[in-house]
């Protein structure tokens, strides 16, 4: 074919003048080879696109029809989410030695995925009539930062007898990593509080926390019931500091036993004493009547020992035992009574001995030193708080004066677990399967047939033979955030083990057990990214 350089038309081979303009085509024709059936190139008008996140960018694509045939191209995006990227229109109808336009529009939610940072993405153009034939048009998207941090704290009240604890919850539903520092304080400076830690990373979509012990600056403050407000200051290194208020409510000890009569009985004992003193001198004087005799004691019978009153049990538990195997958590109730018919009745002990996983609800109203009138009951509350998995079995001790211990058993029992392996898995990965070294690469499993699935990621490098590396250990988290910098650039392999949390794995492998077990290939790519 011979294109004439003066009005561009073509013309057939062997053809001397110009079909058009008639000019001579030896001397302004150039010879073009045409490609014999299909032939396509693509070309991106904008090669590097920013976008912001929950906004909308756009690039042109041109395609060119180089073949001989009239041809359709169908468009597709490579190495960004068809959720939030697609081609309009998705292909073009062309002409040979012509081309088209067509738009490719970037939507990224405004989602802590996807990932803040530059990444690369190619737009295909596949030829209809020869699948064989395609073209590609590299570029780069660039997805700008966000923040959108939030936080709670609980309890916002709380009551103590010495320490407060409080836990601050801060959630980063941003796309990039931010730094956050906690801080408190009260109006008066009656609290010293200490978050730990006070300085943290928190990565997109992550929640983090920071735990705060609240306790009196002077420890001689009076503990007489107050509320003593203060407040958290979550402080993003990007947006405004988020407030939260809270409060702590200072709780007296219970006074014991001693230290609420001791007074009385140090002069109960110094009046024995004095007595004592005077029954030892004798009479001081002649005209007193002299102290009476002890009759002889009783003689003992040979076999028989002298006896003692035994204590009298005046008090009754309503229950001989709370057990939490229906019901694994909160409180259960038990009530102590005066039984007898007259005279009161005053708790000289009461603790729990043996799982500390069951404790007294501080707020409960017997306590040691109550007295109880002829009749009378007081609840005691007991919570359940286990502090490790399996069965847990303790006893509440509930002794009055002048009484035997009275015993309520405490138990919990774990209902047996009837193993639900993972019948299947499948993965996802954002960006699509290729991306440049350093990108932060998300993986997200998801399991079928088990109702408490857990997974476990590896990694291999496909240049070395079955070495596989534990990349996130088994968890209830079905992400992967693959942070791939300073990582080699080629094929790698990414695999996922499901298996749900009551299975040890049905599928034994030397590395481990799994239910099922979903695998990808993923490409990494060296770039260079100025700015």
């Amino acid at each position: 074919m011979i294109v004439c350089t003066k009005c561009g038309t073509e013309n057939p081979d062997g053809t001397q003048f110009c079909r058009k303009c008639g000019g001579y085509l030896d001397w302004s024709g150039v010879k073009v080879a045409v490609q014999a059936g299909s032939a396509v190139t693509a070309r991106l008008k904008t090669p590097e696109v920013t976008v912001d996140p929950g906004g909308q960018a756009a690039c042109d694509v041109e395609i060119s029809n180089d073949g001989r045939l009239v041809d359709e191209y169908r468009l597709q995006v490579s190495g960004a989410d068809p959720s939030w990227c697609s081609v309009e229109p998705p292909s073009l109808r062309l002409m040979p030695r012509t081309s088209g336009l067509a738009r490719v529009l970037f939507r990224p939610p405004r989602a802590s995925s996807p990932a803040a940072g530059t990444g690369p993405f190619l737009v295909i153009a596949t030829s209809s009539a020869d699948p064989a034939v395609r073209a590609q048009a590299p570029g780069s998207l660039t997805i700008s930062p966000f923040a959108d941090v939030s936080a709670t704290i609980t309890p916002q009240n709380s009551q103590s007898l010495g320490v407060a604890d409080h836990a601050v919850s801060v959630e980063n539903r941003g796309n990039a990593t931010i730094r956050v520092s906690v801080s408190a304080q009260d109006p008066d400076n009656r609290l010293t509080i200490e978050p730990s830690p006070a300085d943290m990373m928190v990565d997109g979509g992550v929640v983090v926390g920071s735990h705060l012990s609240v306790r009196t600056t002077n420890p001689k403050e009076p503990r007489t019931g107050q509320r003593i407000g203060f407040q958290v200051s979550v402080r993003p290194a990007v947006g405004a500091p988020i407030k939260l208020d809270a409060a702590t409510v200072l709780l007296q000890r219970p006074v014991s036993f001693w230290a609420r009569f001791r007074l009385a009985i140090a002069a109960a004992v110094a009046l024995l004493v004095a007595g004592g003193v005077v029954a030892y001198a004798g009479p001081p004087y002649p005209h007193w009547p002299p102290l009476p005799k002890a009759s002889p004691a009783a003689p003992v019978s040979p076999g028989t020992s002298a006896t003692t009153l035994p204590a009298v049990d005046n008090i009754t538990v309503s229950l001989s035992s709370l057990d939490w195997s229906l019901t694994p958590t909160g409180t259960k109730t038990v009530n102590v009574s005066n039984a007898s018919n007259s005279g009161t009745t005053k708790l000289a002990a009461l603790q729990i001995v043996g799982d500390p996983s069951f404790v007294i609800d501080p707020l409960t109203q017997c306590r040691v030193g109550t007295i109880l009138q002829p009749g009378q009951s007081c609840p005691i509350v007991i919570a359940f708080n286990p502090q490790a998995n399996g069965s847990h079995s303790g006893s509440l001790s509930v002794q009055a004066v002048g009484s035997p211990p009275q015993s309520v058993a405490l138990t919990f029992t774990p209902a047996p677990i009837t193993p639900t392996p993972c019948t299947a898995a499948t993965m996802s990965v954002v960006p699509n399967s290729a991306a440049t070294v350093g990108t932060v690469v998300t993986f997200t499993a998801s399991a079928t047939g088990c109702p408490h699935p857990l997974y476990e990621y590896w990694v291999r490098d496909a240049s070395v033979t079955d070495k596989w590396t534990m990349a996130q250990a088994y968890s209830a988290d079905p992400t992967f955030r693959w942070n791939t910098a300073g990582l080699k650039g080629g094929t790698w392999f990414i695999s996922a083990w499901a298996r749900d949390a009551s299975s040890q794995g049905t599928i034994t492998s030397g590395s481990g057990n799994y239910d099922a077990n979903p695998y990808l290939t993923f490409t990494l790519y060296y770039s260079i990214i100025i700015g």
